[in-house]
């Protein structure tokens, strides 16, 4: 755990080689603030997010528009407005436990775009729309193209959500875990293969 702030420690703590992130913890203030920073957007980094809860306009002003090209918001659910917001492009996935019509979407919204930061808000949500063996192979499917893409991605969940078999079992599939308990921060990695891609 580091004294620092969230952004030092993700500075000291998170290795480049770490393109996947699971974002763990409850969803507060904080743990979306930490967005920014897992983006690590350069200029004109598209940024891609897949939200079931909050308003397309939220996560763009979260972003410093000269920093980034397109904001893209894929509205999950009839629970997000579709268009709120002129500066983001939005699209619809109706049936929140559609995943393979997400994943569609996403393919669609990738094709063609050379940098790209994902933020995918949030497999808690999800699980509640469709059980464990589907999301785990939904997002087994959906990091390795992500991979493919060099995206940089995060995915937030809340871990007392779920038990410890699901939790663990998701880790799995991602080359670094940030947890926020508390006042604290820390960062899991796994190992690097001599690739430099983590085992």
């Amino acid at each position: 755990m580091s004294g620092g702030t969230d952004s030092e420690t993700l500075d000291s703590e998170l290795p480049e080689s770490a393109r996947t992130v699971l974002l763990a913890g409850p969803p507060t203030d904080r743990m979306r603030s930490l967005c920014g920073s897992l983006h690590g957007v350069e200029e004109e980094t598209d940024v891609l997010v897949v939200s079931y809860t909050r308003r397309p306009s939220a996560y763009a002003a979260e972003l410093d528009d000269e920093a980034v090209g397109d904001v893209i918001v894929i509205a999950v659910g009839d629970a997000v407005p579709s268009a709120d917001d002129e500066s983001v492009t939005t699209h619809q996935v109706d049936a929140p436990a559609d995943l393979t019509r997400l994943g569609i979407v996403i393919d669609e919204v990738l094709d063609g775009r050379d940098q790209v930061s994902v933020c995918f808000d949030s497999l808690t949500t999800t699980l509640q729309y469709a059980d464990y063996t589907e999301v785990y192979e939904f997002l087994h499917a959906l990091t390795r193209r992500l991979r493919a893409v060099d995206a940089r991605t995060h995915v937030h969940i809340n871990p007392i959500a779920h038990d410890e078999q699901v939790f663990a079992g998701l880790t799995t599939l991602f080359d670094a875990r940030v947890d926020i308990s508390g006042g604290g921060l820390s960062v899991v990695s796994r190992p690097l293969l001599a690739d430099g891609r983590n085992v």
